[in-house]
């Protein structure tokens, strides 16, 4: 109702724009003078409420979208996983999005949700429409056997956490009466009423009318694009699937996983690591962080000439002048390396690590902090997160090097 409105005013301000501009043209103010006065006094009155008013309300409900917005991003990943695993489940034929009232009683009566295990595997990729530009890492994927009973039941629940925690914040977007009104009725829906503690799922015979509500609410949220990752959710039913199901049910899976840690650290034993760096302080912290994971050798080098590489894993960190050097580097060793290039000014550009395989050796970028004309940039990194996707980029190659799988 509201953007109606604004778009009204808009238009009537347009056309003031008109006359004033006909009055100025004709050289007839005085002719005209009391059209004239009206014209600027409704023009004058709209920018004046658009300054005053609008602006500052409209600056109000982005702030409060950037308070909300993890928790919102959450809340969706939870509805996209209950709706897209029931419509799997269920076999409800097209696209989520086309699902009509129709398709959804399908389901009605269909109560045994406790029963049939299958595998969800739920994967998340960047927003690329998000209006709110963040910092905030994008969650891993998951993969675990369950039921229907058990999606619907932790998805509920967890919609009710983040539902409390934005109402937090609800002045903040309480004048966006249809958000407002989405999330409201989110709130007063009989799934979570019902089916985070209650009963199993789908044991109300009026369950696919509330689906069907959860559906509408779901992708009215999702159009003010403020989530800042996509959620998928799927019942896995690949080989590697299946054959997951089976290990969990026989109770084998702590066992691999006790047998993978066995292995790696026979490996470990036969097997020299080394990180090379300079005595500097974004090289010191990061080759503490590569230690800590990789149990590594210490050496310190001033040229790239001190640099050998002849262990079984290398780790070599590099400023951009030197990572240029080790390129031609022992081009035909076989040992496993890679080079943790610092990048101050690349930095300013890529927020996140970037790999690239040169000749025998892994390249990752590493953005870092750095000081120009008294202003820090990029002052949180060399972060937590970039040097855990470089230690899980490694470990994953080394572990392919060894024949290491879980």
């Amino acid at each position: 109702m509201k953007k109606s409105v604004h778009y009204f005013l808009l238009f009537i301000a347009i056309i003031c724009i008109g006359v004033i501009y006909q009055i100025l043209l004709l050289e007839k103010e005085d002719y005209y003078t009391v059209i004239y006065n009206v014209a600027n006094g409704i023009l004058l009155s709209i920018i004046f409420y658009f300054i005053v008013d609008l602006f500052p309300q409209y600056r109000r409900k982005i702030l409060g979208f950037k308070l909300i917005q993890m928790q919102y991003s959450n809340l969706l990943s939870e509805i996209e996983n209950l709706l897209s695993i029931t419509k799997q489940y269920y076999s409800l034929e097209g696209e989520l999005k086309d699902l009509t009232l129709k398709e959804w009683s399908y389901i009605e009566n269909k109560i045994e949700t406790d029963v049939e295990e299958f595998i969800l595997k739920r994967s998340k990729l960047k927003n690329k429409k998000c209006i709110i530009k963040n910092k905030i890492s994008i969650p891993g994927g998951i993969t675990s056997p369950t039921t229907l009973d058990k999606v619907a039941q932790s998805s509920l629940k967890n919609i009710e956490k983040y539902l409390n925690s934005i109402f937090l914040y609800e002045s903040y977007f309480v004048e966006d009466t249809k958000f407002f009104m989405y999330l409201t009725q989110l709130r007063n829906s009989n799934l979570i009423e019902l089916y985070t503690s209650k009963y199993t799922f789908n044991k109300m015979s009026n369950t696919y009318k509330d689906m069907y509500d959860l559906q509408n609410i779901y992708f009215g949220l999702k159009k003010y694009n403020i989530h800042y990752f996509e959620s998928s959710s799927i019942i896995d039913t690949s080989e590697k699937a299946l054959q997951y199901q089976e290990d969990f049910k026989s109770n084998t899976l702590m066992q691999n996983f006790i047998d993978f840690h066995s292995r790696k650290a026979e490996i470990y034993a036969s097997t020299s690591r080394r990180v090379f760096y300079r005595n500097k302080k974004h090289s010191r912290f990061i080759a503490d962080k590569m230690d800590k994971n990789f149990k590594l050798q210490r050496t310190l080098f001033d040229s790239i000439r001190e640099v050998r590489i002849k262990d079984d894993l290398n780790i070599i960190i590099v400023n951009l002048l030197q990572s240029i050097c080790l390129i031609f580097k022992d081009k035909n060793s076989e040992k496993l390396t890679f080079v943790i290039l610092k990048s101050p000014i690349i930095g300013l550009i890529i927020k996140k690590t970037k790999y690239i395989r040169i000749f025998n050796k892994n390249f990752i970028v590493l953005p870092t902090s750095f000081k120009l004309f008294g202003r820090t940039f990029n002052k949180e990194d060399p972060s937590i997160e970039n040097i855990g996707v470089i230690t899980q980029t490694i470990d994953k190659h080394f572990n392919k090097e060894h024949n290491l799988n879980l």
